[in-house]
């Protein structure tokens, strides 16, 4: 049986080896050396390392979950935290943001029993970027103001990271003189090692475009452009965001065709946006609202949620419902078209995929409102897609095909208020679906906390419950689409993680991911030691 000085002086020889060289050492560890010791514990590690460097964030997850859920059968070692900081990214990575908090939490919970104060920064960073990239910048503030409380204890390698995150914070904040502030810490604390040279770039490109300097946001991003290709895919990713953030912001649209450029690289025949149906949409309602004043008010029918609830619950609603198709709908035929117009194939033999951000247009697109048959032949994830994405981003030059027909009004949807922005008039209603449930069951939300309060002090603070028959994953399974019940299972996740501030929310298992119950659990805060925040590409 190999120690752990043989296993780490191993390491050191294949730190320049070909990475199935490496991989096929750790392989043989977890297979031969079945013992739960230290050196199993660090081959999980470092082979997941290996996938996640590449891109390859679902394998680097795969490969770690045995560990972090048999953790506590290991002897403790300071490797563990870094193991649920790894999990904890590659979900990140796969915009599974909270649930990589869950792993990040699990992370600062065994640093505070172990007493590894020096890991708190980590910690508190990493939950930190995890708001960051939902854009809720008031939480990602309260996080890395947090890590900092902790530098004093941290190892002297986080200060300028956690600066920088600070700084890009701050940006998006619009709060300039405290990002330029952080910033120039960070440049102060930079050691050369740990933190790139790339990371200080991309906030600098950041904070140049938020002032208005125009020379040097510029040639900041000639820089990263330049640099973008040998950057590893969790950093390109992050680059790639804030790069196609302050070009869409200024109405230049090369980021749109990169990522379009990449989607044909990755074997797709030709390319169509919804945000160019989106544009033609928001016309063709502009136009109606114009002609059919006596029928406002007019309720989009851009969400498939929405028009199914009102078909069902609130029929006498339904003369409202605005008689256009919705953009991915849209999209779909006029993809068909163009397809049959350039290969004269029939209908027939050409597919019409869409990447979906949303498991509701999944079920749309398998059983259409208001048309017999939706032209939409196949759906994929969107979480699915990306991480593949990025490597294909990296290979596309800064003269990408020109590809896109999208206007700054189709984009805009895709953030919050865009539609309603495409109409060119304030008179207009948005309403917060899970504030409406709120006040639509007050008396059951009412008798649930109560219930949920009593049980919570019972089991000092962690409420479980394991759910044995669920009807999404019935539903689907009746209806021959198991495979969509996972994408209710990540709507879980993301609506749990944020019912409450002092609650965080943990599932390993559920139905629809093939697992014989989803195991819910629901822990306070103060139960885990303290109120816990924390930037996933640190270890």
């Amino acid at each position: 049986m190999m120690s752990y000085e043989e296993f780490t002086q191993k390491e050191a020889e294949l730190e320049s080896a070909p990475r199935a060289e490496r991989e096929a050492f750790y392989a043989e560890i977890l297979e031969k050396e079945t013992a739960k010791t230290d050196v199993r514990m660090m081959a999980y590690f470092h082979a997941a390392l290996l996938h996640y460097r590449e891109g390859d964030f679902r394998a680097a997850r795969e490969i770690l979950e045995p560990f972090v859920i048999d953790y506590q059968s290991y002897a403790y070692r300071p490797e563990i935290i870094a193991c649920f900081n790894l999990m904890g990214v590659a979900v990140y990575c796969e915009r599974s943001y909270a649930l990589a908090r869950f792993y990040i939490h699990e992370g600062l919970k065994i640093a505070r029993e172990n007493h590894e104060i020096s890991r708190y920064s980590y910690e508190y960073n990493n939950l930190a970027v995890t708001y960051l990239a939902q854009h809720e910048y008031e939480k990602a503030l309260e996080a890395i103001r947090e890590a900092e409380r902790h530098l004093p204890d941290s190892d002297r390698e986080m200060h300028a990271y956690i600066y920088r995150n600070l700084s890009e914070i701050c940006c998006h904040l619009d709060r300039l003189d405290e990002a330029q502030a952080a910033l120039t810490r960070c440049v102060e604390e930079y050691d050369g090692r740990t933190l790139l040279p790339d990371d200080i770039l991309l906030v600098e490109m950041l904070l140049y475009y938020k002032l208005g300097d125009a020379e040097r946001y510029e040639k900041c991003r000639a820089e990263v452009w330049q640099k973008l290709p040998a950057m590893h895919a969790a950093e390109f990713g992050n680059t790639a965001n804030n790069l196609f953030a302050c070009e869409m912001d200024a109405g230049n649209y090369p980021q749109v065709e990169r990522i379009l450029t990449a989607l044909k690289s990755m074997g797709f025949d030709d390319v169509f946006e919804v945000s160019a149906a989106a544009e033609l949409v928001s016309e063709a309602t502009r136009a109606y609202l114009t002609e059919h004043e006596e029928q406002l008010p007019l309720i989009s029918t851009a969400c498939p949620s929405v028009v199914r609830l009102i078909r069902v619950r609130f029929p006498n609603l339904i003369p409202h419902l605005l008689p256009l198709n919705p953009p991915v709908e849209v999209a779909a035929g006029l993809a068909v078209k163009r397809a049959m117009e350039k290969t004269g194939l029939p209908r027939e033999d050409i597919g019409i995929c869409f990447i979906s951000p949303c498991p509701s247009k999944v079920t749309y697109a398998r059983s259409p409102i208001g048309i017999e048959k939706s032209e939409i032949d196949c759906v994929l994830a969107i979480k699915d897609v990306y991480p593949q994405l990025l490597k294909y981003m990296r290979q596309v030059d800064e003269d990408p095909e020109n590809i896109s027909i999208s206007g700054k009004i189709g984009i805009s949807w895709g953030h919050s208020g865009g539609e309603a922005g495409g109409l060119f008039t304030e008179s207009y209603l948005a309403a917060d679906f899970r504030k409406t449930v709120a006040q639509r069951f007050a008396a059951q939300e009412k008798e649930l906390n109560a219930t949920s309060d009593a049980r919570l002090q019972a089991d000092r603070g962690t409420w479980r419950v394991d759910m044995t028959k669920c009807p999404y994953y019935d539903t689907c399974v009746q209806y021959g689409c198991p495979e969509l019940c996972p994408c209710f299972c990540d709507s879980d996740d993301i609506t749990y993680d944020d019912l409450h501030p002092d609650l965080l929310w943990r599932r390993t298992r559920t139905l629809g991911r093939g697992n014989d119950c989803c195991d819910f659990c629901l822990r306070i805060k103060e139960s885990l030691g303290a109120r816990e925040a924390g930037h996933p590409a640190f270890l």
